[in-house]
């Protein structure tokens, strides 16, 4: 008997579900590309059939293609998990586990997150920034370390009250957009690049609708927080971080998300949740 595929309902959970990235830590592939092709895989985490990777005689059919077995995968990233050694089954799962918790039903979760939590949000302030002065070399700025902490702590402190007043959802997708967001050609005034990428892909990784995109965005440009314009003749509709007046926001987001990729940190979950404790 040939083997079951996964079912259409099951494909579509795992691709919502997956953020339209591959599952695995450190890779950000897409599973379906911008032409809207499907470049990502399923993969079996136990094997569809006998003699497969991780093949459990005590599953059926049904169980093989269970939603559970199955993890949204690039294909160099599928062919990885061959090696069963490096990649059991209670590896795979959390590594599925993981991701998922990021993503999961995302345009859900933004919509309904649409109401004012400002009142109950608690804020995770900063402590010392002892870990992100290290990470950073402060101690070797030619301003000194004291000094290097004073300035970024006082532009955060500014920066804090605004994220804390917007809507969980917009933080949401700001903190997606420094994520998944390439550093700008251009530099600020100071020499720090904003991050940027299309609106379209942006909405697409969260998914929301083009008028639910428009109305985050709109939000976050109004406090100066985001820059976007739309299509033109010149390039689609891309948004990227700005820097409010006389504040250095650029300044604190490239440097949270330095800090946050050097120590495997998600930079959109601290800036969603306000966890800045994370800084030390």
């Amino acid at each position: 008997m040939s083997r079951k595929k996964p079912t259409t309902t099951t494909l579509r959970r795992l691709f919502a579900n997956s953020g339209n990235e591959c599952a695995m830590p450190e890779c950000d592939s897409r599973i379906v590309d911008k032409h809207g092709n499907l470049i990502g895989q399923a993969a079996h985490i136990e094997a569809a059939e006998k003699g497969g990777e991780r093949y459990n005689p005590g599953q059926d059919d049904d169980e093989r293609r269970h939603y559970d077995n199955l993890v949204m995968l690039c294909y160099p990233c599928h062919v990885l998990t061959d090696d069963v050694i490096a990649y059991p089954v209670e590896r795979l799962r959390q590594i599925k586990a993981n991701h998922e918790a990021r993503f999961a039903n995302a345009g859900v979760r933004l919509q309904h997150a649409l109401i004012d939590l400002a009142k109950n949000q608690q804020v995770h302030g900063a402590l010392a920034l002892t870990l992100l002065a290290k990470d950073l070399d402060w101690a070797d700025a030619p301003e000194g370390e004291a000094e290097e902490v004073s300035y970024f702590r006082e532009h955060l402190d500014s920066l804090i009250p605004v994220l804390r007043d917007l809507p969980l959802a917009d933080r949401s997708v700001l903190g997606i957009l420094l994520r998944r967001g390439e550093a700008c050609s251009h530099m600020h005034h100071m020499g720090d690049p904003a991050y940027g990428m299309p609106v379209r892909e942006l909405q697409r990784v969260i998914g929301l609708t083009e008028t639910e995109m428009v109305d985050h965005l709109d939000t976050l440009a109004r406090h100066r927080l985001v820059y976007w314009d739309r299509d033109s003749d010149e390039r689609p509709a891309w948004a990227e971080t700005t820097t409010r007046p006389g504040k250095e926001d650029v300044f604190l987001m490239d440097r949270i998300k330095t800090f946050c990729k050097g120590r495997g940190l998600d930079v959109d979950i601290m800036i969603r949740d306000l966890r800045f404790d994370w800084l030390g």
